[in-house]
């Protein structure tokens, strides 16, 4: 508690003379004093306008002790809590949030549940504490727009488009079409507006927009950028991060989208770094809500790369439960059909299939560009041969593709209608689609969908018998995915190359992973099992293991080996 006070003086002192002395009155006082409580609010309400929110929280919490009446105290108690939401501290709030008072409505106190709930990821209860905010009818007009502004991001989390558009309305009705809830929510009301039309929507800077407002602004036009299969400009968007106090909120819808942005454009070690970065940040603040984005992308990236330990913790943590919302439910079930469907897992690829293709149909998922997931659909539904499911579904991708004229999507749509031609045996139909696919995936930025249908291409050329198109194809897959240190996919795509008799001799560093080939380097070098631990900080027993896939990969015998062929491996 000393510490805690020690800080606050400090901030203190950075306020002034007049706030440090305030405190130390408030300090030495052993009974309620409203005339102090008044003091200490009014100057929790100055540092809140400055920005400077976790302050704020402290004077309302020293007001609330010392508030004379039962009604000052729970106004207090609400600002403080309103001034931590503010700060991004999450936990606080939740901790807090247990002491409040919920039998009669109130729609302050109500709306602040509500939004508390929402970054917890708690559908059901933000919902129902904003059905219980609408039943206080006398409420000032500044609290009903920020309940709307509430509301908006709500809406959006549970991908309700049109109720986005509404909340927008009720807050510019409330507020006023330059208050910060009216314009808050007409940020995310464009993210629904482009959902909703496929048209693109400007959103140029506001007259006195702050920091935080613009740091919305940069987040929603790359997410927009994104839909649009411009990672491009997507990230130029999202790396920027101001460092505002209270931001972290934000900052992390424009993290989970950069990391995507960063996943397209093939540059894995940033995105896994993104990645990171996001979850350390949700787990301090206990901001749940966008956990499921940020796995989306780590576990693709971490499967691919071979790091299969930490792409089955990813997926693990990505058991959504039914009371989530949308925007958590769609990424961890495009995560299962990716996952699956690359570990050969298809009664989990099925199963997340039929879960997205059901809540499509309860509520739209299929805005064209949004949610990554019809071209999934289609390839595991031609895999398990329901052919009729997979021709419709495909029908009406394609016409909402043409209506926005998203290349990338188009090209992905492309490359299943050639899957399909196959599937029926029209090979040549099938061979045509496929080099129209890679020519127009050739002229986005976007390496993982590039990759993936050079392999898919190569795949079926090998099967179609042509073993040395096949190779070509499969050639430039493994170049694709070596260039984003996808090194355990490349062994597949290698794999794929020797079984049509041509392809790397099995000896090639690109069938090594990373770690392996860091430990190859080490004992190459002379170092024992033991210091080649030490250095990569594993055990001795892991360093064994590793040893042992890469001899049998290198095809050697002992460790005096080693140095020769990997020497020779890298030549090659």
């Amino acid at each position: 508690m000393l510490g805690q006070w020690r800080d606050f003086h400090v901030h203190v002192l950075e306020h002034g003379e007049a706030a440090e002395e305030l405190v130390h009155r408030a300090r030495s006082l052993n009974s309620y004093d409203e005339n102090v409580s008044t003091e200490l609010a009014k100057t929790a309400d100055s540092l809140g306008s400055a920005g400077r929110w976790k302050e704020a929280a402290q004077f309302y919490q020293l007001a609330s002790e010392l508030a004379a009446t039962e009604a000052h105290q729970r106004q207090y108690e609400l600002n403080q809590m309103e001034a931590l939401v503010s700060s991004s501290n999450i936990r606080a709030v939740a901790h807090h949030a247990r002491t409040l008072d919920t039998r009669a409505p109130n729609m302050w106190r109500d709306s602040l549940l509500g939004y508390l709930v929402i970054h917890q990821g708690r559908r059901n209860e933000a919902m129902a504490r904003f059905s219980n905010a609408d039943l206080e009818k006398s409420a000032p007009d500044a609290v009903r727009a920020q309940l709307a502004g509430y509301k908006a991001l709500a809406e959006i989390a549970n991908w309700n488009l049109q109720g986005v558009l509404e909340a927008a309305e009720e807050a510019v009705k409330w507020g006023g079409p330059e208050s910060e809830p009216a314009l808050s929510a007409s940020y995310i009301a464009n993210v629904a507006k482009v959902a909703l039309t496929g048209a693109n929507v400007d959103m140029p800077v506001m007259p006195g927009e702050s920091k935080v407002l613009a740091q919305r602004r940069h987040m929603v036009v790359g997410w927009v950028k994104l839909a649009n299969d411009d990672p491009v400009s997507a990230r130029q968007e999202l790396q920027q991060l101001p460092r505002e106090e209270g931001a972290t909120r934000i900052d992390l819808w424009q993290i989970a989208w950069l990391a995507r942005a960063e996943f397209l454009l093939g540059e894995w070690d940033d995105a896994l770094a993104t990645v990171k970065k996001g979850l350390f940040q949700s787990d301090y603040f206990g901001i749940d809500l966008l956990d499921p984005l940020l796995l989306w992308t780590g576990a693709i990236i971490s499967q691919l790369r071979g790091d299969y330990s930490i792409a089955a913790d990813y997926r693990n943590r990505l058991i959504i439960s039914n009371d989530a919302f949308v925007i958590q439910k769609v990424p961890a079930a495009i995560t299962r059909v990716v996952t699956g469907l690359r570990e050969n897992q298809m009664v989990d690829a099925v199963r997340a299939t039929d879960q997205l293709i059901e809540l499509d149909k309860k509520q739209t998922i299929s805005q064209p560009g949004f949610w990554p997931w019809r071209d999934l659909a289609v390839h595991v539904l031609l895999k398990t041969k329901r052919l009729e499911e997979a021709d419709e579904l495909l029908g009406i991708a394609e016409e909402d593709a043409n209506r926005v004229n998203n290349l990338g999507l188009k090209a992905r749509l492309v490359a299943e209608r050639a899957h399909q031609a196959l599937v029926l045996g029209e090979a040549d139909r099938g061979v045509k689609l496929y080099e129209e696919c890679i020519e127009m995936m050739a002229n986005t930025h976007m390496r993982p969908y590039q990759g993936r249908t050079l392999f898919a291409f190569g795949q079926a050329l090998r099967r179609l018998g042509r073993r040395r198109d096949a190779d070509g194809y499969l050639a430039r897959a493994a170049e694709v995915y070596q260039s984003m240190g996808a090194h355990a996919y490349v062994e597949k795509i290698n794999r794929e190359r020797r079984a049509g008799g041509l392809g790397p001799r099995q000896n090639s560093v690109s069938s090594l992973t990373t770690q392996e080939l860091e430990v190859a380097h080490h004992a190459a070098s002379g170092l024992t099992n033991k210091e080649i631990a030490a250095q990569l900080f594993l055990s001795p027993k892991t360093v064994e293991f590793h040893l042992t896939r890469i001899y049998r990969k290198l095809r050697i015998r002992t460790r005096t080996e080693l140095p020769a062929a990997l020497a020779q491996a890298l030549r090659e």
